[in-house]
């Protein structure tokens, strides 16, 4: 139960936390290219559907949780590495990739102890 809670926890806050792009306007400098729909499905919709799988307590969606935060994950240290070397970790850019990576981190742990749980009853799901 307490992974399940993590685990949405993680994709909410995913969410919250992307949900700017949905109203920023197009002309955007930082944000202008993640506007576009597969940066929105992969941002929003995806950790939508997953925190839903997950609620619904479809014990699959663990992993797809585990994939997600995976490839996330991926991508921000991608992103951080190619970061310029004089540029400063902490502006709000760099400290909003910062937690993003703590819980995709987050969803990689708690996805994988959900998927791995056995159940204490001993009944077949």
């Amino acid at each position: 139960m307490r992974d399940t809670r993590m685990v949405l926890s993680a994709l909410v806050i995913l969410v919250i936390q992307a949900s700017p792009l949905l109203w920023l306007p197009t002309t955007s400098e930082s944000f202008g290219p993640l506007r576009s729909i597969p940066w929105l499905l992969f941002l929003i919709a995806l950790p939508l559907l997953l925190a839903l799988l997950v609620w619904q307590r479809q014990r699959w969606a663990f992993m797809g949780a585990v994939m997600y935060g995976t490839v996330g994950l991926a991508i921000d240290i991608a992103t951080l590495l190619q970061r310029p070397a004089n540029a400063d970790l902490m502006e709000p850019h760099g400290a909003m990739m910062l937690v993003e990576c703590l819980m995709y981190l987050v969803l990689i742990v708690y996805g994988g102890r959900g998927l791995l749980d056995v159940r204490q009853d001993g009944r077949p799901p």
